[in-house]
């Protein structure tokens, strides 16, 4: 039977990072023993972010931190005005339809407190996402 090919970009990027993830987990276990999955997948994602923006907005991304909370996208976007909420769920919506890559590009059109409060529900969407699907 034939390998299955993604259906947009977003299921190739996706795969992408589980196999990015899976590669940095078997190297870090072999290195260090036990890893916390959330956190190499935390890392794997903003660098697969990354790679996508200059290096001078780039540098103005945060870390995301772990939050006790279940959905922890909801901490990052309390914080942003209705306004500014929408635009990044509108981001968040438009990477299922058109890749992350394309969704971190028009990110990268509005201020920066808009690219890093997206990156920031990004890296939590994703590794919800990746969960979900079985691949960590």
């Amino acid at each position: 039977m034939a390998e299955e090919i993604p259906r947009n970009n977003f299921e190739q990027e996706i795969s992408e990072i589980s196999k990015a993830i899976e590669a940095r987990r078997d190297n870090l276990e072999k290195e260090i023993g036990i890893v916390e999955e959330k956190e190499i997948a935390r890392e794997v994602i903003k660098e697969k972010i990354e790679e996508t923006i200059p290096s001078s907005k780039s540098s103005m991304l945060r870390t995301p931190q772990s939050t006790p909370s279940t959905d922890s996208s909801e901490s990052y976007l309390d914080t942003l005005d209705e306004t500014n909420t929408q635009k990044v769920v509108s981001l968040v919506e438009q990477m299922r339809e058109k890749g992350i890559k394309k969704a971190v590009a028009e990110a990268q059109e509005n201020d920066p407190y808009i690219l890093d409060a997206f990156h920031d529900v990004l890296v939590d969407k994703l590794y919800d996402e990746l969960k979900e699907r079985g691949y960590i």
